[in-house]
């Protein structure tokens, strides 16, 4: 029997957690997916996103088995440099798969003891999304010294990029050079099921906001674009997941209180993974005007619900009006958003019904397929079946 390639991954966050969104559920897509082909072990914190407390009755600094895999909830006192050092020393691991780029705990410093200990394992870093241009201008200045140090430091030399598309890949290079070593592998989805109950029409439209509130995901340009509409039938945005930054989040509030009284808008926090199909069931639209998305899992999620999606043209999900499950519209068109949110609010539910149904054909389609899998798979050295 051929033994299973041993990869030891290094991520920020992970199950049960869920407010860091999308990193998460890359991570535990691929493990899920793969695991009875890669041996995974996990490294990561003991507590989720924004939270001061660590995860009740999971121990801390030790590994424990999980479903396929296994996984160790570092604390703070355990992020160092030395306990890195010994982690990379107790198993030969084939390949150290970072999910992030400029993470110092689970990127900087545990490929610095990879470096210090001589370790030739394949080293794999999926930058998710943080070299495209959108991201790379959010606090660009503190960024671009972080780049500058890693590659006088060298880093980054001799490893491989994971790029979610070939739009990253060339990201990539354009950072850090035409000969870097990158492979293409789309994140792999969870699939969902369509809620057959909700019913669209002029006069009860809800439009939901997922992800973190935070500059990039253009919270306030969403508020900006609700407040701009012109139509006289309630409007229902609820507001769904952690915030990330108080001050913007301030900003925000002071646009929602300045809408119309036709437009209702909730703030319901963020919502735990095992709970979200549940509670998307009760909308009809997500908007995501985004600065900038590798991938999306948000976008998925929306679709896997039976909901067609307004986002911008700064994700892999283009061309979304022709295949009639939503629109990706460029973020200076402000028109074009007015004029897409204004047919929704008006849309009957017999077009809806269409939009909504089309959502589970584009999943089958274009976002579960074997060709993914098999992708990820050669990311690990794993051969097609």
């Amino acid at each position: 029997m051929v033994s299973k390639p041993k990869v030891l991954v290094f991520v920020d966050w992970f199950l049960p957690g869920y407010k860091a969104g999308g990193p998460i559920k890359s991570v535990a897509n691929i493990v899920q997916s793969l695991s009875k082909h890669v041996d995974f072990s996990i490294i990561t914190s003991n507590i989720d996103f924004g939270e001061p407390e660590p995860y009740k009755h999971i121990q801390a600094n030790t590994w424990l088995q999980q479903d396929g895999f296994r996984v160790m909830y570092l604390d703070a006192a355990h992020q160092k440099l030395h306990v890195f050092r010994k982690l990379l020393q107790e198993e030969n691991y084939q390949t150290l798969y970072f999910n992030s780029l400029f993470s110092v705990p689970y990127t900087l410093l545990p490929l610095l003891a990879n470096k210090l200990n001589g370790g030739n394992a394949e080293v794999v870093l999926a930058p998710r999304g943080m070299l495209g241009p959108g991201a790379l201008n959010l606090k660009k200045n503190k960024k671009r010294l972080f780049l500058l140090g890693a590659k006088s430091a060298g880093l980054f030399r001799g490893i491989t990029w994971h790029a979610s598309t070939s739009v990253e890949a060339e990201e990539i290079r354009a950072v850090f050079g035409g000969r870097v070593k990158v492979k293409v592998a789309t994140n792999i989805a969870s699939a969902g099921t369509v809620s057959t109950d909700k019913i669209k029409t002029a006069e009860n439209t809800a439009f939901f906001f997922l992800s973190r509130i935070s500059p990039k995901k253009n919270l306030l340009g969403a508020l900006e674009l609700l407040a701009a509409l012109q139509v006289q039938r309630s409007v229902n945005f609820t507001i769904l997941g952690p915030v990330e930054d108080e001050k913007y989040w301030q900003k925000c509030q002071e646009v929602i209180s300045k809408l119309p009284e036709n437009i209702v808008v909730h703030y319901d926090g963020a919502i735990p993974n095992p709970k979200l199909p549940e509670v998307l069931k009760s909308f009809h639209f997500m908007l995501l005007p985004t600065y900038s998305e590798n991938y999306g899992h948000v976008i998925v999620e929306a679709w896997a619900s039976g909901c067609p999606v307004i986002i911008s043209d700064q994700t892999p999900w283009r061309n979304l009006e022709e295949e009639q499950v939503g629109w990706d519209l460029a973020l200076d068109n402000k028109q074009a958003f007015i004029e897409v949110l204004t047919k929704c609010v008006r849309m009957g539910n017999n077009t809806y019904q269409v939009l909504s149904s089309n959502t589970q054909r584009f999943l089958q389609q274009r976002v579960i397929t074997d060709e993914i899998i098999q992708q990820n798979k050669a990311l690990f050295g794993v051969s097609h079946d």
